[in-house]
């Protein structure tokens, strides 16, 4: 019996080694145009629990609570609401409120106040913490 040789071209062609004319390389310029634009970051509708974060948000400034004279004193909880930016979006009272409209300006101070927002997983995010005063 004959073997049989099957004859292989000298030469591969030079333009394109792998044989697929036409398809970009994988290190080709299709490839490092995906990373000169990434897709941005879809952000996180979650607000996070204080316990939920590795740093709390801080307020930027110093709160300066100061109550009408005569007021009573005690304790005011209060649920706040900060985004992604430090920025308050909801105050809410969680518990007892009282006569007189002090909760109108505790509620402005705080949609007023920039705050450094919470930390989750080495970026900033959406959260909910509870802030007890007493004015």
């Amino acid at each position: 019996m004959e073997a049989r040789r099957s004859t292989l071209p000298e030469q591969l062609p030079t333009s394109d080694s792998d044989g697929l004319s036409g398809v970009p390389s994988a290190s080709g310029p299709a490839t490092a145009g995906a990373d000169a634009f990434p897709l941005p970051e879809t952000p996180d509708p979650n607000f996070y629990a204080a316990r939920d974060l590795d740093s709390y948000p801080t307020p930027l400034t110093a709160l300066r609570i100061d109550g009408p004279p005569g007021a009573g004193g005690g304790e005011v909880r209060l649920e706040v609401l900060i985004d992604e930016r430090g920025i308050v979006r909801e105050v809410n009272f969680a518990g007892a409120i009282r006569p007189g409209g002090a909760e109108e300006a505790l509620r402005a101070l705080l949609a007023a106040t920039r705050f450094l927002p919470g930390v989750k997983d080495g970026r900033a995010v959406r959260s909910r913490i509870l802030l007890s005063l007493t004015p």
